[in-house]
């Protein structure tokens, strides 16, 4: 098991640059973290990905970053096995 936290951080200042072909946009922006973090736990699982986030109003599934990333890292580096992600939210969603 892992656990680490995902700390929060706000843009002081964001321009948006233009966009490129991929659909993603060139940005500059100054970022200041903070103190507030979410935590991920990370637990070793047979076979595929499962997650828990405990706002239910969240995504639990493909549509979820954390799912996303996981997905995206095994299918990449050729991990085998799976991964049971769980998110503690405490920074605040809108």
């Amino acid at each position: 098991m892992v656990m680490v936290n995902g700390y929060a951080k706000i843009n002081l200042l964001l321009d948006i640059l233009g966009q490129r072909e991929d659909g993603y946009h060139e940005i500059a922006t100054v970022m200041q973290s903070l103190a507030l973090a979410d935590t991920l736990t990370l637990t070793k699982q047979e076979t595929g990905i499962t997650l828990t986030v405990d706002l239910p109003e969240l995504e639990a599934d493909e549509r979820n970053l954390a799912y996303r990333a996981a997905a995206l890292l095994m299918r990449e580096c050729g991990v085998r096995g799976g991964v049971h992600i769980r998110i503690d939210k405490r920074i605040p969603v809108a």
